[in-house]
């Protein structure tokens, strides 16, 4: 029996935060950042839509779980500041009646997170007053080759490597 337990203390459990660590390749590291606009109440968000555009753009969700937005063609690497990020993509709004995202997916090569990491986003959605999918409107599944180390991007549940056509595995493995 624990101590908590012990005591007839109440014991609080946080749902553990995944975080992702960038798996790309090193030179995007050295690439300076692009436009970064950090987003952290709604009027950020409508600030950085009037100036990028409603979309698509690139975003992160980082550690401590501030959005981060920049132009579609910014790396995520840079907009996270070369950090471990919750989740990473690509993300669209529409804004004629309010902000709303319209598309959403976790594409990130550099990043490669898992579909169930939109959960980083719906905190923030709640937070910026933002509607948003339960799910990603386009879910990508990466894996990486055990043989040649190669990123992939598994499609319509084929599992094998791009570049040296070896099995991949059918759970997430850039840890």
């Amino acid at each position: 029996m624990s101590q908590a337990t012990r005591l007839g203390q109440a014991v609080a459990f946080t749902q553990m935060t995944t975080l992702y660590r960038f798996v790309g390749p090193a030179h995007l590291l050295e690439r300076g950042a692009s436009l970064i606009s950090e987003v952290r109440a709604p009027q950020d968000l409508e600030a950085t839509i009037e100036q990028l555009g409603p979309g698509p753009l690139t975003f992160v969700i980082t550690a401590a779980g501030q959005l981060r937005l920049g132009p579609r063609e910014s790396e995520h690497v840079q907009i996270a500041g070369g950090s471990p990020v919750q989740t990473a993509g690509e993300i669209s709004f529409t804004t004629t009646s309010g902000v709303t995202v319209e598309s959403i997916t976790n594409q990130s090569t550099g990043y490669c997170p898992e579909p169930g990491s939109i959960s980083a986003l719906h905190a923030i959605a709640k937070q910026l007053k933002v509607a948003i999918p339960d799910s990603f409107t386009t879910e990508v599944m990466f894996r990486r080759c055990p043989t040649c180390e190669a990123t992939n991007i598994v499609k319509d549940d084929w599992f094998v490597c791009a570049e040296c056509s070896a099995e991949l595995p059918p759970t997430w493995n850039f840890s």
